[in-house]
């Protein structure tokens, strides 16, 4: 760690560290799937959000648009998405997942909490929503932030 690993430098640099270690770890558990991280995060999305915009996507993922199309292409050339025009908007595409798409996300789905299952062992529930609770505090404030 850069910081000592208590107090406010400490947390920060815990939230980064945990959040590289889990990427890692779920990017190793995917990949005999052929799937990457960001794919499987727009593939989740769009598992909760089937027939919206790929521009929406891209909001629900939190990246641009640039990123989401390339990601929504690399699903797309794997057969797991399809993308139709738009009728209301022609500039606009409307992704779908695909049965092998939904395949696909009921295997993983089940693989990357079995994971998280795993990662958060001796925690307790109560734990969990007080950790939760912190960081969605920290998380307000650090968005609060980013929009100034």
């Amino acid at each position: 760690m850069l910081f000592d690993s208590s107090g406010i430098p400490g947390m920060f640099e815990t939230v980064a560290m945990v959040y590289t270690a889990t990427k890692r770890l779920v990017s190793e558990r995917l990949a005999p799937y052929g799937i990457t991280y960001p794919q499987w995060g727009a593939l989740f999305g769009l598992s909760r959000h089937d027939g919206i915009r790929q521009v929406d996507l891209a909001k629900l993922i939190e990246t641009d648009t640039t990123n989401a199309m390339v990601i929504c292409d690399g699903l797309e050339k794997k057969g797991w998405i399809v993308r139709t025009n738009d009728p209301s908007d022609r500039r606009a595409n409307i992704l779908r997942m695909t049965g092998e798409g939904r395949a696909l996300m009921e295997t993983t789905f089940a693989v990357v909490a079995g994971l998280y299952a795993d990662a958060s062992r001796g925690i307790s529930e109560k734990e969990a929503d007080e950790v939760t609770g912190v960081l969605g505090r920290f998380l307000k404030i650090v968005m609060e932030k980013s929009d100034e």
